[in-house]
Formats: structure tokens, sequence, C-alpha cells
């Protein structure tokens, strides 16, 4: 009640400015604010004044108190005059207190004034301390976490490459000498020990050596461009799973004139950190379904122009195992002067499946139309160099084709 009343008494003095509003009103009502503030302070000062009269008598009482439950038969009685002298003096001190306390407005002011600013300070320095120890926390984090991505590089990348290995060394052997197994149907101990062995000396050569490239022709011409979205699908769940890190796919639009560069929508040579490769597979399959998105539909179909440009692709993988895939209808549709001739090695070493081959209105009412344009693309692509042309009905066999290295 006195800092409030000293408050209010401090306002209408105009010695602070608490209430800015209190300036504006008459000077009669702030004189009266300023009578009721002073005579409030007098008021309790009388009361602390006359209090410590009290205590004082209060305390000369109980001392009598005390010495006559004692028994003290007399005792001193102090001078009256200098006994007066703590009275008065805390009399005078219990008249002033509420007065001195009436000043803490002044301080209390400048406290509130200033306190913000100190108060902002103090909390710009903790969110600057948090904010450091977040970034801290946080560059530790993806710290750890790239290291535990390449402990994880680190432990898987040698087996799959032995496994690589092993697949290739054990399917050359299957296709090269199933005579010479034993009786019993199964690898001997001896014959699974030196495939090991091998394995483990083979895999510090270049992983290339075991790595497959697959070229998946995409037709958009005519009547074909509307199984796109259908194609894309078979490429994302088919081709793209079965690959392992080292291993490449490009994908290869056949239109007009397909021997240009421009027309790879997409291609992919995954990283041998089987992380980054699964991080590489994703973004593949984005690029992928922006193609499947995209309206296109091309007048003429050049099927050897794409093959010729996914052949050199192929080739300047490395892979030891190429495989081109073609989804078209296999009725290739030159513009005029455009020219195609295949070279005898164009296809050298390398597997043409022809996938979801699509049967043109003609084929229905003359089968014989379609099997002889297939055999027909068969003796070309063979006669190329190829080392064998498929044609596959069920995008379910594309798994089991590719599996064979």
């Amino acid at each position: 009640m006195e800092i409030a009343a000293g408050i209010f008494a401090m306002e209408m003095l105009g010695v602070t400015s608490f209430f800015p509003k209190l300036e504006n009103l008459p000077a009669s009502r702030r004189r009266m604010i300023l009578v009721v503030s002073l005579g409030g302070l007098v008021l309790l000062a009388g009361i602390e004044c006359s209090l410590a009269v009290l205590r004082e008598q209060i305390v000369a009482s109980a001392t009598a108190l005390k010495s006559a439950l004692a028994g003290a038969a007399d005792h001193t009685v102090a001078d009256p005059a200098s006994s007066r002298i703590p009275v008065v003096g805390q009399a005078v001190l219990g008249f002033i207190l509420p007065f001195i306390l009436a000043m803490v407005a002044v301080p209390l002011e400048t406290l509130i004034a200033t306190g913000g600013h100190i108060a902002l300070s103090i909390a710009t320095g903790l969110f600057l301390v948090s904010g450091t120890l977040s970034r801290l926390l946080a560059q530790g984090a993806r710290h750890g976490a790239e290291a535990l991505r390449h402990g994880y590089d680190i432990l898987i990348v040698i087996p799959l490459q032995i496994e690589r290995i092993v697949q290739s060394n054990m399917g050359k052997g299957e296709r090269e000498g199933r005579e010479a197994a034993p009786a019993d149907g199964g690898p001997s101990m001896k014959n699974l020990m030196l495939v090991l062995f091998a394995s483990g000396l083979f895999a510090c050569t270049n992983s290339r050596n075991y790595a497959q490239a697959v070229v998946a022709l995409v037709d958009v011409s005519g009547t074909y461009a509307d199984q796109k979205p259908d194609v894309v699908n078979v490429i994302k769940r088919g081709i793209l799973p079965k690959l392992m890190p080292g291993d490449s796919l490009y994908v290869i639009r056949i239109d007009d004139e397909s021997y240009k560069k421009d027309n790879i929508e997409a291609d992919l040579n995954l990283d041998v950190r089987p992380s980054r490769a699964n991080a590489q597979k994703l973004a593949f399959a984005r690029k992928l379904q922006d193609f499947a998105n995209r309206p296109q539909r091309a007048r003429h179909t050049d099927i050897r122009g794409a093959m010729m440009l996914g052949a050199e692709y192929l080739k300047e993988t490395g892979a030891a195992t190429r495989t081109m895939v073609v989804f078209s209808d296999m009725e290739e549709d030159l513009p005029k002067g455009v020219k195609r001739d295949l070279a005898a090695d164009e296809f050298a070493g390398m597997r043409v499946l022809a996938m979801n081959v699509k049967k043109l209105s003609a084929d229905n009412a003359n089968p014989t139309a379609y099997r002889a344009r297939l055999a027909g693309w068969k003796q070309q692509v063979t006669s190329h160099g190829a080392k064998e042309f498929q044609v596959v009905l069920e995008p379910d066999r594309l798994d089991e084709l590719l599996d064979r290295r």
C-alpha cells in the first residue's frame, strides 16, 4: 500500500510517468489524487509510528512479566529519560519508512524501462546459444548418419560383388558343362570351394566385368503411344528392381528420328554403394513417371535408329551382360529421307528382347504376317551380332530373363 500510494504521489508530482493517461487529467483531479496519495502516506506513517511505540511497550511488559515470574525481589528501573530514547527512535523510523518506500517509484520506473531491453538481450543470447547447440547436434547427427551409411556400404558391397561373381561363374558352368556335374545332381564340396576361392580372387578385379547394362526402347508412335504408362510400369517393376550396384539402365524413346541423344529419356548408372544406388533408383523412377505423364505421339517409327543408339550406350558401359528390351509393335515406318544401315557387329554380345509386342489390326486377320515380321527382326538382329532375339509375351518373365547373366 505504501509503494502504491508513493507511485501515485510521484506520478502526480511529475517525477515518474507510469501511467501516461493520468497526465491528460485536469489539474484539479491531479491535485485531488495527490492529496489522497499524500494523505494515505501520512496515515500509514502514523500507523507505523504507533506500532513502533506499541512494540516497545509490549517488549517492556514482557520483560517485567518474565522478571516477576522468575521471583526477582527487586529490579532496577531504567532512567525514564534514557528509556524513552529507543521508543522515540522507533517512532521516527516508523514515520519516515512509508515515505522512503514511496521513493521506490523512481528506480522502479527505470527498471521497467530498461528491463525490456535486458530481457530481450537475455532471450536473444539464449536463442543464439540454443541455435548453435542445435546446429552442432544437427551436424553431428548428419555426419553420424553418413558414417553409418558408409559403414553399411562397406559391409554390404563386398558380399554383393561376391554374390554376383558366384552367380556369373555358376551360370557359365551350367551352360558350358551340365554333363560334368556329379551324379547326385548337386555341386561337390570341392567345386564349391573352388568357386568361392575364385570369387575371392576376382572380387578385387573390375566390377564392370560382372555388371549388367539394360537399354529399354519405348515406342511412342501410332497406336503404341497409348501403351506408354503400362510400359513404364513394366520398367519400374520388372527391370529397375533387378539392377544391382554397378549396373546401368537407359530408356530411349522411339519416334520419327530415334538416333538422337535427345531421345534418351532417362539414364542410370548405379553407384557401387547400395545406399546411394537405392536413392538413384528412386530418382530414376520419378523421371520415368514424368515420361509416362507427358503426352507424346510420333507419326513415324524409327526402330533401328533407337536400336543403334542403344547399342552404342551398351557397348560404352563395358558391362558383361548387355540386354536390349524393345517395347514396340515392331512395325517400322521411317520418314522420307531417313536411312538406317546396321553394322555387322552392331549388336555384338547383346541380347534383344521384344517385349509386349502389340498386334496390329491386320495381324488379327493374318497372324502369319505378325509371325513373319518377328522372324524378320530375329534374322536381322542375329545376323548383326546379337546372341539371341526373343519375344516376351508376359511381363513376369522379364525377371527370369534378366537373371540370366
